[in-house]
């Protein structure tokens, strides 16, 4: 079982918990619990591997500092479905905790701000550019920035002749058929 808030004291005692060698983890004494242990979210330990399951801890600082750690390791690979997904539980555990809404409602957004800007760091540069039209994806680049890279023949590609010879004087058309005569 897992409790994202701290079992009181007389709960353990109640139904026979006792500490196991993990920190946050009890085991009953009691045989129809003795297969079920008990995870106390804010009593595990901060290791990378506890991170994912203590952002759901009710306390604060423990989803925080869990939160934090997953960003700073990179240790996890997320698809779009794992990460809406995990906003999904993070907003119904937001509103779980109680509390003032529209805080829960902010603190929800930010962790999901920052859980996009992990996802979106860890992206393959053709995985960040799905679902964007070609209108979007040059959005914000100059002009010679959209063409580097290309050959001459690329950034003329679908033009006709005379729009691109639209673009120069005629004289420095005139000089080039000159050269391209002489070869």
């Amino acid at each position: 079982m897992i409790s994202s808030k701290t079992p009181r004291k007389k709960t353990l005692e109640d139904y026979g918990y006792l500490p196991g060698k993990e920190s946050g983890v009890y085991y009953s004494n009691q045989r129809i619990l003795s297969t079920f242990p008990l995870i106390s979210l804010n009593e595990l330990s901060n290791q990378p591997h506890n991170s994912l399951i203590k952002c759901f801890a009710s306390k604060k600082k423990e989803y925080k500092r869990a939160f934090n750690l997953l960003s700073e390791q990179g240790t996890i690979i997320y698809s779009a479905e794992t990460h809406e997904y995990f906003l999904e539980l993070l907003k119904s555990f937001l509103k779980i905790q109680g509390g003032e809404m529209d805080a829960a409602i902010k603190e929800a957004r930010e962790m999901g701000r920052k859980l996009d800007e992990f996802i979106f760091s860890h992206m393959r540069p053709e995985d960040r550019m799905l679902g964007l039209t070609p209108r979007e994806r040059v959005a914000g680049l100059r002009p010679e920035e959209r063409v580097a890279g290309l050959r001459p023949e690329e950034r003329v590609a679908g033009l006709r002749p005379d729009k691109v010879l639209s673009m120069f004087k005629p004289d420095e058309i005139k000089s080039y058929l000159g050269k391209v005569n002489q070869e």
